[in-house]
């Protein structure tokens, strides 16, 4: 049987951390999910990161994923920036689905930051 699963999730806590950069909330939401799944850093071949605030907050608008999880262990792993408005995390989503299925990467990370 072939197919994408979903093997795990994390999540911050909803609400407003104005004390808490995207930084920490996306390092504890992606160990949570690796945790949830069984998996560790090492087993991670892609990264979908979706964000359509963190320009305006942050004023970093190129590199945003490589930007907040640049703490994790993740080596040599592909970061695409996803931005598509409130489709942004469907869409990341989907990148990540294909990137599984045409065989890029085995596990992929998602991440989204509304």
């Amino acid at each position: 049987m072939s197919g994408v699963y979903i093997i795990g999730v994390g999540m911050t806590a909803f609400g407003r951390f104005l004390e808490r950069p995207l930084k920490l909330l996306a390092e504890e939401a992606v160990s949570l999910a690796l945790s949830d799944g069984g998996v560790s850093h090492g087993d991670i071949g892609a990264i979908a990161f979706a964000n359509a605030t963190q320009g305006v907050m942050e004023g970093q608008f190129g590199i945003r994923g490589q930007v907040a999880l640049a703490a994790l262990p993740f080596d040599a792993v592909p970061i695409i920036n996803v931005e598509n408005a409130c489709a942004s995390a469907s869409t990341a989503l989907q990148v990540a689905m294909m990137q599984v299925e045409t065989g890029q990467a085995e596990l992929s990370v998602i991440y989204e930051r509304v």
